[in-house]
């Protein structure tokens, strides 16, 4: 739910609990994102919404109340800073998913949790499983970047295994650990499988369908 002039600067979903993070330069107001989505179905297409947290979270900086560690990223290095921003992403993620319509039309809502410096795994570990639940808990299906275990967010803090995860990057994750540990997985493998239109973060754009079907 982010855009701006780098990845992750503002919200191009209008947000009305925190106004400060919706981006100046185009958004969808919420009815539009929904009506978006339910066109979408029509063709068979199930938009997936992430709200990517706590690391690509520059556009919240601005939020009252929320403890950044640097740029870009939400301080979860002490319990108090955990839980003060844990609260504010709880408040971002009800308005989008909860009510008769949600903003959010999807059975699924990916919660991010990708790229935060691996020093910090148990507080990661922490942070997946709290908001895995949280989104679970209002019915919907959570998925995350697979990011856990040896290659990735190490450590003892149980994460549930009610994530679908997308893997990305085997250096953030081993495959093998990751579906013994009990997760779903989707090959989102980057170079192959993982692009990022119009970005230019050196991702493709588009899928090379040739390269796929010769060499996969």
């Amino acid at each position: 739910m982010t855009t701006g002039d780098s990845p992750a600067t503002a919200h191009s979903v209008w947000n009305k609990v925190y106004p400060s993070i919706n981006a100046k330069d185009g958004y969808y107001t919420q009815e539009e994102y929904r009506q978006y989505q339910k066109d979408m179905k029509v063709y068979g297409i199930d938009v997936i919404t992430e709200l990517d947290t706590p690391y690509h979270a520059d556009a919240l900086k601005d939020i009252e109340g929320v403890v950044m560690w640097k740029a870009g990223y939400l301080d979860i290095r002490t319990e108090d800073a955990l839980n003060a921003n844990a609260k504010i992403i709880e408040n971002l993620i009800d308005e989008f998913l909860d009510g008769p319509d949600p903003v959010i039309q999807s059975e699924n809502f990916h919660i991010g949790t990708d790229e935060y410096d691996k020093a910090y795994g148990e507080q990661m570990r922490k942070w997946t499983d709290h908001f895995a639940k949280y989104v679970n808990a209002k019915g919907y299906q959570s998925r995350a970047w697979a990011s856990l275990g040896k290659n990735g967010f190490n450590g003892t803090t149980p994460v549930t295994s009610d994530i679908v995860m997308n893997l990305w990057a085997p250096y953030w994750a081993d495959v093998h650990e990751t579906y013994n540990a009990g997760y779903d997985v989707i090959n989102t493998y980057g170079g192959w499988l993982y692009i990022v239109p119009a970005a230019n973060v050196g991702y493709p754009d588009r899928f090379d369908t040739k390269k796929l079907y010769e060499k996969q």
